[in-house]
């Protein structure tokens, strides 16, 4: 029972790394147009124990480099390098508003995110994460250089890991929540974003913790 603790709790520890984070409004860039960024973020997870005890909450940073590339005036492709050990990949399309003019923007998108850790000692060989994000992008741009954004999100995630050399079937939770951000500049931007999430399934009635996860995320793209 103790190394099935332990396995669960580094489980916990990389469901605990934020991959929401987006680093853009919800203005595309133009056809053709491939932008580059890089930065950091730093994302807390709650106590998979489910009582109040705050010092077992666990915080984590990460390194950022993202692209967005253009494929149509309204549509992009984004990828992004969570380091040391995790990916994401994501669709976003236009609906509403434009890049130039100050006004409500709105874009619908999909992203796939990944994220894995080696052999952990004598408890776990592997653990590997994929969370299937489905984001509403909801923003107002002020000006040409200010943007102002709201991310409404829901993930299908996914959790693998082994026990030893025994593998254990995956654990599927429910993650709501949103991305804030703010964005300024032109032809270099630079973003903050703050985000807040709930997991509302846990890791099972033993050790659902059922609570909120939080990040800050920052960096600047050209």
């Amino acid at each position: 029972m103790k190394s099935l603790h332990a396995c669960i709790a580094v489980a916990a520890l990389v469901a605990g790394c934020n991959t929401a984070h987006q680093l853009a409004s919800p203005d595309t860039v133009p056809a053709g147009v491939t932008r580059v960024g890089n930065g950091g973020a730093v994302s807390r997870n709650p106590n998979i124990q489910g009582d109040d005890d705050e010092s077992a909450n666990a915080t984590h940073g990460q390194a950022l480099l993202w692209l967005r590339h253009g494929i149509t005036d309204s549509t992009e492709v984004s990828a992004m390098l969570m380091f040391i050990a995790g990916a994401k990949v994501g669709v976003k399309h236009q609906l509403l508003g434009h890049r130039d003019r100050r006004g409500f923007a709105l874009s619908l998108g999909g992203e796939v995110a990944g994220q894995w850790a080696p052999e952990l000692g004598d408890y776990t060989r592997t653990i590997r994460r994929v969370d299937l994000w489905l984001p509403v992008h909801l923003g107002y741009r002020i000006d040409r250089e200010v943007s102002l954004y709201l991310s409404p999100r829901y993930a299908n995630r996914y959790i693998w890991f082994s026990l030893g050399d025994v593998g254990r079937p995956a654990i599927r939770q429910d993650v709501v929540g949103g991305v804030l951000g703010f964005e300024y500049g032109t032809a270099l931007k630079v973003h903050v974003e703050v985000s807040l999430f709930r997991n509302l399934t846990g890791f099972g009635d033993q050790f659902d913790f059922g609570s909120n996860e939080g990040g800050l995320a920052t960096g600047v793209s050209f």
